[in-house]
């Protein structure tokens, strides 16, 4: 116990010293109800690590957003996928405040959104507008909250930035969130890591059961280990008042009281935040859908979190020793998690089996830090340097139409190309071919396909099986909320439901009268719609005509008509 409050004691000081950075009283909340969170900062998210709160809304979309502080709006963004409809506020402080998936922005900024989107005839859209354009006040009202884009329910997402646009924890900017609950182990595995290393007589990582004690702390049975060796915690914080996981703010381990790795999720940068691949036990996660944070580096790992390390937090195990290694896991609010890890260092004796750690060579060796290429009977392939997280040997196998690449328990950190002969199809056939990746469940998903001189290629960030596809089902376009020759006077939106069923679809567009419309498409229900107060319609009939083409160019266009009394 007096290890975890020097700890604590620590921590305090250091979280004191990282608050003195950044103003506490400066910025306000961005909604006007109690906030609660579905997603903390530094989170462990697919590909990457979450850069910003998760905050809930009541399961409802349309509570007003407002700016936390004066500033202007230096970034507009209108699309179907990532954050949505998302705006950017520049404080004269410079940090920058984002506020993702919104429903809708406030009038002002619509009008100014609409003009340009309308001048380009772009429903996506990205904007930077100037200092002077699109001012804002400190509790302003800018948008409504929503669930656009990649969200998977209604919430506002909330960042901070720091002057290179790297994103920073908000709770680092007194913003309060009510926790006195601790974060939580699930579980803890070992993993041997130079050769010959082996724990309880294994070179291969293993799971260790976690016993409770009677004061809260956590300890193991001894482990009996001999070589370097790092450990790796599956674990969760959460808040009072809420339902969901978050993530840890602050890990740190010792050996024998000496501090061997501290990892704080205060800060990182966007070009390094898919390093989250090589710090979590990737295969297991793909094989049980279970994230395990290494609480060690490994050698390729560039992730820019503020780290403190020995070793990279690797353990070396003695002959004949024995020791502590202690794990404590603290969130914003101070609570702490203890865990305690008897090691003793023993090899193993005469005609004792070890368990070994298989490597299957393969004639497909991929250093990590070179480029390779390789040539089937009727693939090739490229990885550039750096797509690897380490040197590997990988399973390759192929046939006319589909491409064995490995497997997706192995991280990608880069796109590597894939191309497939197809110079024996038809220019007809060859027309409505793509590129899919097989899935576990057998299902064929579209991969970016481009075609060139009898040539069809993808890039991409996943291994796996590889097939071609022909695609020469057109889209369908099908009305939600209104029917041919119908009066929809009361609407406010003109819905209509695209969807692709091979390739997906690529392109959508609209006119209404002839003339061009603002379409907003929610890829999640297949939704697209028009928003009459755009002020397209006319009194009377309309005449509607909805163009969607799928990712081979198969196209469909579909045409009706409506009455608007207005």
């Amino acid at each position: 116990m007096k290890l975890k409050v020097f700890l604590f004691l620590f921590f305090i000081v250091k979280l004191s010293y990282s608050q003195s950075s950044y103003p506490q009283d400066y910025f306000i909340n961005p909604l006007k109800i109690p906030l609660s969170l579905s997603g903390n900062f530094g989170e462990l998210r697919n590909n990457h690590f979450h850069s910003g709160l998760d905050i809930r809304t009541q399961q409802r979309t349309g509570l007003d957003v407002v700016a936390t502080a004066d500033g202007y709006i230096s970034r507009l963004k209108i699309g179907p996928w990532g954050y949505g409809n998302v705006l950017y506020v520049q404080h004269p402080n410079g940090f920058t405040t984002v506020y993702g998936h919104l429903d809708e922005f406030a009038p002002k900024i619509r009008a100014y959104v609409r003009q340009r989107q309308y001048s380009l005839k772009k429903s996506n859209i990205e904007l930077y507008p100037e200092q002077g354009e699109l001012p804002v006040t400190q509790g302003e009202i800018i948008a409504k909250s929503g669930n656009t884009g990649g969200s998977g329910g209604p919430h506002l997402h909330y960042e901070f930035r720091d002057g290179n646009q790297n994103p920073l924890n908000p709770l680092l900017f007194g913003i309060q969130i009510k926790d006195t609950r601790p974060p939580k182990i699930n579980d803890l595995y070992v993993y041997p890591k130079s050769t010959g290393a082996h724990a309880n007589r294994s070179e291969k990582e293993q799971k260790i059961q976690i016993i409770p004690r009677d004061n809260g702390t956590y300890t193991t049975n001894p482990v009996e280990a001999l070589g370097e060796i790092g450990f790796g915690i599956s674990a969760q914080d959460y808040t009072d008042g809420a339902p969901y996981t978050t993530g840890i703010y602050d890990i740190q381990t010792c050996v024998d009281d000496e501090p061997n790795l501290d990892i704080t999720f205060s800060k990182f940068s966007f070009g390094n935040t898919r390093y989250i691949n090589d710090y979590i036990d990737y295969a297991y996660y793909i094989q049980h859908n279970q994230k395990i944070q290494k609480l060690f580096l490994e050698e390729n790992n560039k992730m820019d979190m503020p780290i403190d390390q020995i070793n990279n937090g690797l353990i070396h195990i003695e002959e004949g020793k024995s020791y502590t290694y202690e794990i404590v896991l603290t969130d914003y609010s101070g609570n702490q998690t203890l865990l305690t890890v008897p090691i003793r260092g023993k090899a193993a004796a005469a005609g004792e089996e070890i368990q070994t750690k298989n490597i299957e060579e393969t004639p497909f060796f991929a250093p990590a830090n070179q480029a390779s290429s390789f040539q089937l009977e009727h693939h090739s392939i490229h990885i550039p340097k750096g797509a690897l997280y380490k040197d590997t040997y990988l399973d390759l196998d192929d046939s006319p139409e589909q491409v064995h690449v490995h497997n997706d328990e192995t991280p990608l950190h880069k796109n590597i190309s894939i191309s497939f002969n197809a110079d024996t199809y038809s220019p007809s056939d060859f027309e409505k071919l793509y590129v899919a990746r097989i899935n576990s469940k057998g299902r064929k998903i579209y991969a970016p396909t481009t075609k060139k001189q009898g040539k069809i290629m993808t890039k991409t960030n996943v291994l796996g099986t590889y097939t071609l596809v022909s695609d020469t089902a057109p889209p369908t376009i099908t009305p939600v909320n209104f029917k041919k020759e119908e009066w929809i006077s009361n609407q406010r939106f003109l819905k209509l439901r695209i969807k692709d069923r091979d390739s997906g679809v690529s392109l959508y567009s609209g006119t209404l009268n002839g003339e061009f419309i603002v379409l907003e498409y929610d890829y999640k229900t297949g939704i697209i719609k028009y928003d009459f107060r755009d002020g397209i319609s006319k009194p009377g009939k309309n005449e509607v005509q909805i163009t969607v083409t799928d990712n081979v160019g198969n196209t469909t266009t579909f045409h009706s008509s409506f009455y608007r009394k207005d």
